[in-house]
């Protein structure tokens, strides 16, 4: 009869067949099989009551156990203890007096947690919940197992509840056990049936048990029959396996899975010892099937894998997530702790971007750490490539090997047009490489590389639709690799010598040096710098130099239009971080102006998004002409390419003045875009422009401009520009806005003096549609209103005139040459490329001239009337109104031997968007306080 406080099970574990163990270790679970012929060594009676058992990796408390013995007869009545708060309870009956045992246990959960029972022996993954239910388990000589019972799982806060019945069958002279399971896990429905036979606990370990096992749980099912041995080390299954994918699983069991897609495997496991074996194998993930058996031996130095698979078809997208994290270095260690023979053939297999690679055979052995590919062959692009690798991984610095790769009449551009790279790569290539692996690592810049000796490496790359034929050689040395190439692209020479590091250098993540110098379409670049990480490119750190005569001539190479520009020079920082590329702290030249800052591109989302800061300290206003479709001034001194030279040339020999070379502007779908551009000074011939800034943001093909603005002949002109680049012919919106303008300074060029004319103010807004300059003024619609204050008529008219009318204009203005103006106001209507002079006033001290007309820009022609209305009538005494009209290149003026012309009689049009008394706001700060197209409000206002 005896009682404690607390008891160390710890000092009674020999009894029970645990290693002895010093009081205050913990005790381990027993090693050996209880030996039951010891309960017919003795009778006994005990009692035993105790608070607290310590020594045990479980918290007990409350323990109360009666025990009788007699005559090998065993019975425990009752078994009490607390587990965790809650409670099991159990009575044994064991007669160990026969030949063999026999016996029965029944036990009682009451709400007993399982974390304090499972944590102590796998910490890793701790089990929580709480257990009800009630149980038997029968001993029969060396078989036990199940006889029947209940039993409840569940985890409220985790919406669990999951219930087992288990039944006891006799099936062939054997009790069999069924345990079927039904109800909720974690918020998904959940099912189980076990099927087996009892298990030989006391007898012979290696026993066959038959089981049946079916479970399913978040969509996913697993399918087991077959046979096992209860230490484990024996088994004989039939297995299947499906799901929608692992994705919900994963959450649901709170444990990382492989990513996959929807899945489906089955196959005939079987493991004897230190083999397992896997045959007839098939199994289907995503759009991939593979078929073929596998064979695991885990005894020996390392382990050993040998596998036989096949493949109708192989999706490098349904195994993306199996693959190791691309920011990760590979662990070349791995090729050193296993050893494996593997062949695969596939059909068909589709890699990154879509690219088919068909009949795709591999024969790889793995042998202590050397890796040889003998061979790997496919067809891709029409061709065959075939590649024969050995690596030596069994060095305890580096990698040694080589690799021996040929590729025959590969079609490039369809190789390449899953990366969209058809178009600029159409031609075939022919490839023989020799490249050896090896060393110990970098010393300095030295490193112990084993070098080739079987030749150079070359490849040929042709197409004759497109003019291009260009031979590389590759040469590798100890300390360093070149690469030269020579030949056409376009049909023009093609150059390049580069000088990296050696090969062995690429599997180290360390940085890899290279220096790149290439010329092509008359451009020329270097590239030099480091690689981090090369095979994964994960940083680069390099300098780029470029020149060329028009950044349009890159435009091959790169796929999309870059704009048109005269011979540029820039030098500056090329990075990549990710897939953020970046051109930073450039400077350079582009025609007669600098520029410098940096540009960055993003690759990261569904199109490239380009941010850029520029700055000019000077800006040849002449060198932006190609943006617009023209071209750039090839007056003596001015910058430009031969190119820009012969469409000048057409241009001056053309009729027509407005641009009408198509923009291209569908490129504006291809990305997004956040520039800035701002200009110290401007150098023009035609306009006298102070300063310029740029801010515009283009996204989803739309291009905004908020807002591009000029500081000009002592004022502003602020346009905001929309334009739709994914409609075609694109459509767009234009808002200009002229502040305080002095005409004089912008008519300088003709020499007019500068008092003649006044200060210029307005506002204008045109809607417009086309694909070009000329085509979207062709198609205009919208009006103007513009102000002007100060001035004298003569300077207006006859300096206006130029050489042609002059002569004309000053026999019209008669006696009385020079007349001060006191305000000018111009309403212009734009209809379909058609702008008409609603109201044109010309208010002068002594009289007031109408002005009416048309200007048409779909055939760049203009007429317009100047009609004397004299306040006095010994002023312009029957006087014929101006004619000027003709082209806009070369406008005629002359006076009228005709009719006048009615003065209009209509309302301004646009006077309800630009209110007058704000548009003087545009021009008055600068003409005074007493400024006379203040006090021609009332004449305004009798206009309307």
């Amino acid at each position: 009869d005896l009682v404690s406080d607390q008891l160390d099970f710890g000092l009674l574990a020999g009894w029970f067949g645990a290693a002895p163990r010093d009081q205050d270790e913990v005790v381990a679970a027993p090693r050996e099989p209880f030996n039951v012929e010891k309960l017919n060594a003795i009778n006994a009676q005990v009692s035993f009551r105790a608070k607290e058992m310590i020594g045990t990796k479980l918290p007990l408390d409350n323990v109360v156990i009666d025990v009788s013995l007699e005559d090998g007869h065993l019975t425990i009545k009752p078994f009490k203890l607390g587990i965790g708060g809650g409670q099991l309870a159990a009575q044994l009956t064991l007669d160990a007096a026969q030949s063999e045992v026999a016996g029965q246990l029944a036990m009682q959960l009451d709400d007993v947690p399982l974390e304090p029972l499972f944590d102590p022996f796998n910490p890793r993954f701790p089990v929580a919940g709480i257990v009800d239910g009630k149980f038997a388990v029968a001993f029969s000589g060396d078989e036990v197992g199940l006889a029947s019972g209940r039993v409840v799982y569940r985890r409220p806060e985790k919406n669990t509840n999951l219930v087992f019945t288990l039944n006891r069958e006799q099936q062939a002279q054997q009790w069999a056990l069924e345990v079927q399971g039904d109800g909720t896990f974690r918020g998904e429905p959940a099912s189980m049936v076990f099927s087996g036979q009892p298990f030989a606990l006391l007898g012979d370990p290696d026993a066959r048990i038959p089981l049946t096992l079916k479970l399913a749980l978040a969509k996913s099912e697993i399918a087991v029959n077959g046979s096992v041995a209860q230490r484990g080390q024996q088994f004989d299954l039939n297995a299947a396996v499906s799901g929608p994918g692992t994705d919900r699983l994963e959450k649901v069991i709170d444990i990382d899975l492989p990513k996959l897609p929807r899945y489906n495997a089955s196959g005939h496991v079987v493991r004897n010892d230190d083999i397992i074996k896997i045959e007839n194998l098939k199994g289907k993930i995503g759009a991939s099937d593979l078929s073929g058996r596998l064979l695991v031996k885990t005894s020996g130095q390392r382990p050993f894998v040998k596998a036989d698979l096949k493949s109708g078809t192989l999706a490098y997208a349904d195994f993306d997530q199996l693959r190791q994290k691309s920011d990760e270095p590979f662990d070349w260690d791995k090729l050193r702790k296993v050893d494996a023979d593997v062949k695969i053939a596939a059909k068909r297999v589709v890699v990154p971007e879509d690219l088919v690679l068909e009949d795709l055979r591999v024969d790889a052995a793995l042998q202590n750490g050397l890796l040889k590919l003998k061979p790997l062959r496919f067809d891709v692009g029409g061709g065959e490539v075939a590649l024969d690798l050995a690596l030596d991984a069994d060095r305890k610095k580096w990698l040694y090997g080589s690799i021996h790769a040929d590729a025959k009449n590969v079609d490039l551009g369809e190789a390449l047009k899953p990366f969209g790279l058809a178009q600029r790569f159409p031609g075939l290539l022919d490839a023989d490489l020799d490249l050896a692996l090896g060393g110990t690592g970098r010393q300095g810049k030295q490193s112990t590389v084993a070098v080739s000796e079987t030749g150079e490496s070359r490849i040929h790359y042709r197409e004759a639709q497109s003019g291009n034929d260009v031979h590389f050689i590759i040469s590798q040395k100890a300390d360093q690799t070149g690469i030269k190439g020579d030949g056409e692209f376009h049909s023009e020479p093609f150059h390049l010598a580069a000088t990296v590091g050696p090969l062995a250098w690429i599997l180290s993540p360390e940085p890899y040096p290279l220096d790149i110098n290439i010329e092509m379409l008359e451009t020329t670049a270097r590239i030099y710098g480091e690689v981090s990480d090369p095979l994964n490119a994960k940083a680069l750190d390099l300098a780029l130099e470029i020149a060329g005569p028009n950044p349009q001539r890159l435009d091959p190479i790169l796929g999309f239009n870059l704009p048109d520009l005269p011979p540029y020079r820039l030098r500056g920082d090329l990075s990549k971080r990710g897939d953020l590329w970046q051109f930073a702290n450039f400077k350079g030249t582009v025609g007669d102006s600098d520029l410098a800052g940096r540009m960055a591109v993003d690759m990261s989302g569904a199109k490239p998004t380009i941010s850029a800061k520029l700055d000019s300290q000077l800006l040849d206003f002449d060198d932006l002409a190609g943006l617009v479709g023209a071209a750039p001034s090839d007056d003596p001194g001015e910058t430009v390419s031969e190119q820009q030279r012969k469409k000048a040339a057409q241009q001056r020999a053309s009729d027509r003045t407005l641009p009408s070379d198509p923009l291209n502007l569908t490129r504006l779908t291809r990305f997004n875009a956040d520039v800035e551009y701002h200009a110290d000074r401007v150098n023009s011939d035609t306009l006298p422009l102070d300063d310029m800034a740029i801010d515009f943001t283009l996204k989803g093909g739309t291009l905004e401009f908020k807002p591009l603005k000029f500081g000009t002949a002592g004022g502003a002109v602020r346009l905001h520009i929309t334009l739709d680049g994914s409609a075609n012919p694109a459509v767009g919106k234009i808002e200009a806005e002229v502040a305080k303008i002095k005409l004089s300074s912008i008519l300088k060029n003709i020499e007019v003096a500068e008092n003649s004319l006044g200060v210029v103010g307005g506002r204008a807004t045109l809607w417009v549609t086309g694909n070009s300059i000329a085509e979207m003024l062709a198609a205009a619609d919208g009006g103007a209103f513009l102000l002007m204050g100060g001035g004298k008529l003569d300077a207006l008219l006859v300096e206006l005139a130029g050489l042609d009318g002059g002569e004309s204009l000053i026999r019209w203005l008669g006696e009385k040459q020079t007349v001060d103006i006191r305000c000018a106001i111009a309403d212009l209507k734009a209809n379909d490329g058609k702008v008409e002079i609603v109201r044109g006033v010309i208010d002068s001290t002594d009289t007031r001239f109408d002005v009416d007309g048309s200007i048409n820009l779909n055939n760049e022609r203009l007429h317009i009337v100047i009609k004397p209305e004299p306040k006095d009538v010994s002023f312009f005494v029957a006087r014929a109104p101006l004619i000027i009209e003709g082209s806009f290149k070369h406008p005629d003026f002359h006076p009228s031997t005709g009719s006048l012309i009615a003065r209009g009689g209509a309302a301004l049009a646009l006077a309800a968007i630009f209110p007058p008394a704000a548009l003087l706001a545009l021009i008055e700060p600068g003409l005074g306080s007493n400024a006379p197209c203040r006090a021609f409000q009332d004449t305004f206002k009798e206009l309307r």
